[in-house]
């Protein structure tokens, strides 16, 4: 932070007052005039643009100079995510992740906050807004849930592990491939909510998940989280995540630790 009062207490301070009064108010709300689809089975509420909208105007208040890249603005003007690599401190927001849910009713959506700088990704936060959970992690400092610190576990042995598999509509091939190792792990847990999935590793009660869907807002705040707590994150050919070129053909992989990790790979993906 370069703003003395911008902490990131502050920055939980003022999602959590955006969340109280631009999104939790249309949760079972909603009419179905506020209720639209950027693309087939993909919603987008008046929740969504209002969240975006005043947390944009009081994060950029609170941080002179910072510049913002939405989810729903990005949707409008493809041309915002240039900003992300830019020189000016950079508020990467997804203003309801689990929008599917939210929209029918579901209490698993998060708002998902990443602070960038010149493309690295050194701040992050996600809020459970109706169970008031909040997970916030530094770049080197730490990662906090609920204010106190998280260091993970190590994980069970992969048969063991409570797993997360979002597969890929376009490659069935893949999605067969990983289906016929479904046993090689545990219990399955999926939440239509990757902010809510990676508070759960958090918690202890997922292990790894894998992602087709490596859009920045989705997944910036929670790879650091991860990665600050213990855990590992990874394209399945071993790229790190990079939120300046986001590979969607090629799946991410999340994971309480780098064995894990290897483990989950291993046994969903073909070799080579």
């Amino acid at each position: 932070m370069t703003v003395a009062d911008m902490t990131p207490d502050r920055v939980a301070e003022i999602i959590r007052e955006v969340a109280a009064e631009a999104c939790l108010p249309y949760f079972r709300q909603l009419d179905r005039g506020q209720i639209s689809e950027k693309a087939p089975n993909d919603l987008l509420t008046v929740a969504d643009v209002e969240t975006e909208n005043m947390l944009g105007q009081r994060l950029a208040a609170g941080l002179p100079g910072s510049v913002i890249v939405g989810e729903e603005a990005v949707h409008d003007d493809p041309g915002r995510l240039g900003l992300l690599s830019g020189d000016d401190p950079c508020w990467l927001i997804d203003p309801i992740d689990g929008t599917i849910n939210f929209a029918h009713g579901l209490p698993l959506f998060a708002i998902m906050l990443a602070l960038v700088d010149r493309g690295e990704v050194v701040a992050a936060w996600i809020h459970d807004p109706v169970h008031d959970h909040m997970a916030i992690a530094e770049r080197g400092a730490g990662a906090w849930f609920d204010g106190a610190r998280v260091r993970l576990a190590p994980p069970p042995d992969l048969a063991r592990c409570v797993g997360c598999l979002h597969l890929p509509r376009a490659d069935t091939d893949l999605a067969a491939h990983m289906g016929r190792n479904r046993d090689r792990y545990g219990p399955e847990l999926i939440l239509h909510c990757a902010g809510i999935e990676y508070q759960s590793f958090l918690r202890d009660r997922l292990h790894f998940a894998v992602y087709h869907r490596t859009k920045p807002w989705d997944h910036a705040p929670g790879t650091l989280l991860l990665a600050e707590a213990g855990g590992h994150a990874a394209h399945i050919d071993g790229r790190a995540y990079d939120i300046l070129a986001p590979d969607q053909r090629v799946p991410l992989l999340a994971a309480a630790g780098e064995g894990t990790w290897q483990a989950a790979r291993e046994a969903l993906f073909p070799a080579g």
